[in-house]
This record gives C-alpha cells, sequence and structure tokens, in this order.
C-alpha cells in the first residue's frame, strides 16, 4: 500500500509540473480545448476537442511550443502526445 501512494504522488506531481507550464505557454485559444490527461516516461498525452485543435496544438509543438515547455517545466518532458477526445470546456 505505501509503495501506491509514493507512486500515486509521484504521478501527481508530475501531471501538476507538466500542467502548471502547460497553462503558461499554450495560447489560450488552445489551451481552453483541450486537457492534460497524463505524464509518464517524460511524455506527456493531451486531449484536445477536436481534430482542428489537435492539428494547431501539434504545429505549435513542432513550431517551438515543445521546446518552450521543456524550458518552463521541472520535469524532463521529451514528447507530447495529442489525441483528439472529449473536452469540457469552461464555457460549457
Amino acid at each position: 500500500m505505501p509503495d501506491m501512494q509514493r507512486q500515486f504522488r509521484r504521478t501527481k506531481r508530475q501531471v501538476g509540473a507538466f500542467a502548471d507550464a502547460w497553462n503558461e505557454c499554450v495560447p489560450s485559444e488552445l489551451r481552453d480545448h483541450c486537457r492534460v490527461e497524463t505524464v509518464r516516461g517524460g511524455r506527456a498525452r493531451v486531449t484536445a476537442g477536436s481534430s482542428a485543435i489537435a492539428f494547431q496544438l501539434d504545429r505549435a509543438l513542432r513550431s517551438g511550443l515543445l521546446r518552450t515547455l521543456r524550458a518552463t517545466c521541472s520535469i524532463a518532458i521529451t514528447r507530447v502526445d495529442v489525441r483528439v477526445g472529449t473536452v469540457q470546456t469552461q464555457q460549457g
């Protein structure tokens, strides 16, 4: 049981660190339509609300956003995988 709790705390800390960097670096017009899912082994997984948002995120990541996230985030990020799924927006 203590091992499971330790793993949960580490995962929560990693996702939190990446989510903080994500909120700081990603433009609001994209950020409002996506959600950070997991961070494991340096790979972050983000869900985008539509294929158009996923495409824009992919372009932004390739154009320097990944480099900015790496510089801002307190944990090592090697890759950000974007997938399309359901995202609850703050507007509704």
